[in-house]
């Protein structure tokens, strides 16, 4: 086996059922910066939410919302990097709160029927975001790490090499691989690239940073990883790593 078979089979056994989940809530996050919990300054904030509800690993809901925020919300970066302003938040968003009370629910209800959540970076970057922010809001929830799944750590594991220790939670695994060092690439767009999915599927890599075509990527990118098998193309990768 490659070190992705070994990867996902072992991935497998620290999920529900010993197995990788056909049914899985996809999310993403769009931000007015990179700093959820800054020392000095305002908090960044999320101002676009994507999510995919999976049924027997095939999409039946996709879909992003604008959350309302005042003028000077976006920062400079971040309306170059997701070409979201002020003016299309104030015009097309709705008032946070509002938004939140759908949806730490359907949050609620994937964790509660141990159903799993699936993101790309989001130990490091959708999670810690949406917690700070519900934090500040006064509204009390928390993930279980061990329902979360992170394709962006799963790629860089996967080119490094690595896999989870024998009595590693997945919880614990993927923070490890969040804080590994190493000089590999694992963005989404570079992931889709790198494996040819935008090839293959004729996707158009410049709408990465929309929170629902970012959605439906990740569940493209998982749904491959779950093959096992990824060819040519992942071999290329890794002589490229290691050359």
């Amino acid at each position: 086996m490659n070190d992705l078979q070994n990867l996902m089979l072992d991935i497998a056994a620290r999920c529900p059922g010993g197995k990788l989940p056909a049914d899985y809530l996809v999310i993403d996050f769009e931000t007015s910066g990179l700093q959820f919990n800054p020392k000095e300054g305002s908090p960044s904030v999320i101002v676009q939410v994507g999510y995919a509800a999976v049924v027997d690993g095939k999409i039946s809901t996709n879909t992003a919302h604008y959350l309302q925020r005042a003028a000077g919300t976006m920062s400079r970066e971040a309306e170059q990097i997701t070409q979201i302003t002020d003016g299309m938040l104030q015009q097309f968003g709705e008032p946070p709160m509002e938004f939140y009370q759908r949806f730490v629910p359907l949050l609620e209800l994937y964790i509660k029927s141990k159903c799993m959540i699936i993101g790309h970076n989001v130990v490091s970057f959708d999670v810690p975001f949406l917690l700070a922010e519900l934090n500040r809001a006064g509204i009390a929830f928390s993930f279980d790490e061990n329902l979360i799944i992170d394709t962006g750590c799963l790629f860089k594991a996967a080119q490094i090499g690595v896999r989870p220790g024998p009595v590693e939670t997945l919880g614990s695994f993927l923070q490890r691989i969040r804080y590994t060092r190493s000089r590999v690439k694992w963005n989404l767009a570079y992931a889709m690239a790198a494996l040819e999915l935008d090839r293959a599927l004729n996707l158009d890599l410049e709408q990465a940073h929309d929170a629902g075509f970012d959605c439906f990527m990740v569940h493209l990118l998982f749904e491959k990883l779950k093959t096992m098998d990824i060819g040519d193309a992942f071999e290329r990768l890794k002589n490229g790593i290691n050359s």
